[in-house]
Order: structure tokens, then sequence, then C-alpha cells
């Protein structure tokens, strides 16, 4: 192929900021100043298109290259540079994984080893990362965008009319938008065989009816409600938003304990719940906080899930 333009693009932190395109991309990765930006200017015949450094760490953004303006080239930052603070390397950590795992229009990855070098220890963990990734199979995809689902702290209901009767107007439009924007992700979801689920979480999703309303509305086979057992603005939620959602929920269900509700998070009456409504997907355990540490707040989860799966007691 003869490249006969190529232009730097724009420059992203994270998955979230990248560009809104839907162009066939193509990353390479390797340690800092392992040669991704010479690369990239040696296959496009542009010596100062990447920016070159001999001090390592110095790509610490996802550089967008396009090429022949139909494709792109990207310029992933390198792992395994100690110099910068342990905070920005878990960011680069982060703003990669991210990337790689949530870019649906990422074609390949390129990972490039110093061949004057035997492959480094974290040459490899990466690489058996990416193997993961591939060989782990996603089968759903759970969604909680405030883009989304619009403001963290949704709008109230409040007098319109001379009659005084409250209406919530201003929830419309951000079911209109959260309704088209699931849509397109559940269509796009299930030309891969993947579930796109929403979460109870914030703005919209923090009230069960809302999720209700955008899957009917969305009526897609592969999109549903995932589940949280304590995501919830107040406690009568805790059962009751479980039970309004149990319908709607096929493919996976939060098993957390928050220590915010105290002796009310029962794990096992919720349950039980989703099992009473028919539930038959899978529980994942979370220990958000409380008095235990992650080890044992699995064990804890794992036992009150086991308990509930093997001694089924009528529901309350």
């Amino acid at each position: 192929m003869k490249i006969k333009s190529a232009e730097f693009e724009v420059s992203a932190p994270d998955l979230r900021a990248c560009p809104k395109w839907a162009l066939p991309e193509f990353a390479f990765i390797g340690r800092s100043n392992v040669g991704k930006s010479s690369l990239i200017n040696l296959l496009t015949e542009r010596r100062e298109l990447a920016k070159v450094s001999d001090a390592p760490g110095k790509t610490k953004l996802i550089n967008f290259f396009l090429i022949n303006g139909a494709w792109c080239l990207v310029d992933l930052p390198g792992y395994g540079y100690a110099a910068v603070g342990k905070q920005r390397r878990l960011e680069f950590n982060d703003a990669v994984a991210g990337f790689i795992s949530g870019r649906r229009n990422l074609r390949c990855v390129f990972v490039l080893i110093d061949s004057r070098l035997p492959p480094q220890p974290i040459d490899i963990e990466f690489l058996r990362w990416l193997e993961g990734c591939a060989v782990l199979g996603v089968v759903s995809m759970r969604m909680n965008s405030p883009q989304a689902l619009g403001p963290s702290i949704r709008p109230n209901a409040i007098p319109r009319s001379a009659d005084g009767y409250p209406r919530n107007l201003d929830l419309v439009p951000l079911l209109d938008a959260a309704i088209e924007s699931y849509k397109e992700m559940a269509d796009f979801g299930g030309d891969r065989g993947i579930k796109v689920t929403f979460e109870n979480h914030w703005g919209l999703a923090a009230d069960p009816m809302n999720l209700r309303i955008m899957v009917d509305t969305i009526n897609h086979p592969y999109c549903d409600v995932t589940p949280d057992f304590c995501n919830w603005e107040h406690e009568y939620m805790l059962f009751n938003g479980l039970k309004a959602l149990v319908p709607y929920s096929t493919s996976n269900v939060h098993a957390k304990y928050w220590d915010r509700w105290g002796d009310k998070n029962d794990v096992q009456r919720s349950v039980r719940i989703m099992l009473a409504g028919g539930f038959k997907g899978t529980f994942a355990l979370e220990y958000e906080a409380g008095p235990l540490n992650g080890v044992e707040g699995a064990t804890y989860l794992y036992k009150e899930v086991l308990a509930a799966l093997t001694t089924p007691i009528p529901v309350r």
C-alpha cells in the first residue's frame, strides 16, 4: 500500500476522550522508548510525524495519525517506565487497558520488543494480558456511562401547570438520549454476541422504573439489566428494587456487600429474590466496603451466595 497522506489528528488521555469515528485503527505499544514513534515515522515516510525523544516515558497520551484519510495508526503510551510517579503509571495502565479492551474499531495491536534484549518480564506480562483478553471471551458488558445516563443526580418533578400537579419534563429528553445511545450499543454488541447491560448506579439508572422503561423501549435481545445488590438511594429499594428488575435480568448480577446499609444488607435474601424471579445467570461477588479485607470479604460473599443457592427459603 502506498501511503499518500499522513497527519496527526488528536491526542486523548483515555478511551472516553478518543475520537468518535469508525475508521479502522492499528495500534503500536511496547516498553517506553522501544521505538514506537520512530516506526510510525518510518512507515509513513514522515520524519517528524510522531514526536521522537531520547527520554523514555514522553508519550503520555493516546496519539492518532490519519493515514490516506481512511484509517489510523495509534501510538499508545509505553509501559514499564519507572521515573514517573506511581499514580501516573496506574493512569497509563488504565488508559491503555481501556483502549485495547473497549475500542470497538481497533483492528490490531502490534507489541514492539527490543531485539537487542531478551523479552523483559514486563513484555511477557503484557503479552499474557493480551492473550487473556482474547481467550476470556466477553459475553456481557455492563454500561453505566454518565454521558449516556444523564447527570448523576437526576432532575425531580415540579409543578408545571395551572393545576399544580407535578410533572418531570426534564427527565424525558434524558430518557430519549439514553434509549438512543443504548440501542446503538446493543446493535453493536449483538453483532459480536455481547450483551449490553444496565446497572442501577447513577442518574437515570438509580430508579428501577427508568431501567424498565429503557429496556422495554430498546426491546433488544442483547440489552438487559445487571442489578447490584447495594447501589440504591434508600433502604426500601434494597429488595423491592431487585424484585422490580429481576424480570429484566438474564446475564449477571452483582452480589455485593456494602456497610453503607449496615445489617439491612442481607445477601442471602437478595440472592433468593433473584432466584424466585427466575434468574438463571451468574452471581459476581463484590465486597465494596466493610470490616473485612478483600479476601475475607470475597469468602464471606461466596458462603452467603452458596447458602442461598443450596437452601431455598420462601422469599420475603
